[in-house]
C-alpha cells in the first residue's frame, strides 16, 4: 500500500519543477515495493526528463523480462543509448526486440527514427515502409509515418518519393506546420 501511494505521488510531479520530487517518491516507491516494473519504468522516465540518460537506462534495464512493459523498456534504452551516442548498441537492442516480437508497431517506428537520426536513411526507409505497412487503417494520426519516411527520401535525393509521401502526410493531416514547411522549402 505504502509503495503504491508513493507511486502516485511521484506519477502526480511534473514539469523541471516536480522533477526531484517524482524521482525521490519513485525511489520510495521502489524501496517499498522493489519488483515493481511500473516504478521502475516511471524512474527511467523520470531519469531521461532530467536527462540523466544512462540512469534511465538502467532503471529501463530493471525492468523484468517477463514484464509486459519489457517491450517499451527496451525502445526506451535504445532512444537513450542514441542520446549517449552509443547508436549501434541501441539499434542492436532494438533490431532483438523486433526479432522477437515482430508486429511492434511502436519498435519499428523507432527503429526508422533512430536510423534517421543517424544519417541511415536507406534503413530508416525500409523501416518506416514496414511500419505503414503493419498498419492496417491509416488515420490522420500517422502523418508523421510519411512525413518522416518522406525526410528519409528527400535525403537519399529520390524527390518524387519524398513529395509523394509529403503530400500522403498533408492529405491525412493538412494543417500539419512541420510536412508544410518542408515540403515548401523543398519545392
Amino acid at each position: 500500500g505504502a509503495g503504491e501511494a508513493l507511486f502516485s505521488l511521484a506519477s502526480a510531479f511534473t514539469g523541471d519543477q516536480g522533477l526531484d520530487m517524482a524521482l525521490a517518491h519513485t525511489q520510495l516507491a521502489l524501496s517499498a515495493t522493489p519488483n515493481s516494473d511500473v516504478a521502475r519504468t516511471l524512474l527511467g522516465d523520470v531519469y531521461e526528463d532530467m536527462q540523466r540518460y544512462e540512469d534511465a537506462v538502467a532503471a529501463y534495464d530493471l525492468v523484468a523480462e517477463t514484464s509486459p512493459l519489457r517491450a517499451n523498456a527496451e525502445i526506451e534504452i535504445a532512444v537513450n543509448l542514441q542520446r549517449l551516442e552509443r547508436g549501434p548498441e541501441g539499434l542492436t537492442r532494438l533490431n532483438a526486440l523486433i526479432a522477437r516480437e515482430p508486429k511492434n508497431f511502436e519498435a519499428v517506428f523507432t527503429l526508422g527514427n533512430l536510423q534517421r537520426v543517424a544519417d541511415n536513411h536507406v534503413g530508416a526507409v525500409k523501416a518506416y515502409t514496414r511500419a505503414i505497412e503493419m498498419t492496417p487503417g491509416i488515420t490522420k494520426d500517422h502523418w508523421s509515418l510519411f512525413y518522416y519516411r518522406g525526410i528519409a527520401y528527400e535525403r537519399l535525393k529520390q524527390w518524387p518519393n519524398a513529395e509523394a509521401d509529403f503530400r500522403k502526410a498533408l492529405a491525412l493531416d493538412p494543417d500539419q506546420a512541420l510536412v508544410l514547411n518542408y515540403l515548401g522549402y523543398s519545392m
